[in-house]
């Protein structure tokens, strides 16, 4: 599974595309979006692939400090 972090303008275009192509795809953003594919527990447990659309390098190291207990190697 492929965890896609952000979803402005850039990030939710790339999830479509990645949807469309049958990549197995989980999104999550800050603020929740009505989509399908959207979880709100933010966890990489599950994920092979982490994607990074995120604003800028506080959101990243916000998010990724969130999510550092659940990466793999």
């Amino acid at each position: 599974m492929t965890l896609l972090l952000g979803l402005g303008i850039i990030g939710s275009r790339c999830a479509d595309n990645l949807i469309a192509a049958g990549i197995d795809l989980k999104t999550w953003n800050r603020t929740p979006k009505d989509r399908a594919d959207s979880v709100t527990d933010l966890s990489a447990a599950d994920a092979d692939v982490v994607l990074c659309y995120l604003m800028d390098e506080h959101a990243v190291r916000d998010v990724f400090s969130q999510i550092a207990p659940s990466l793999g190697e």
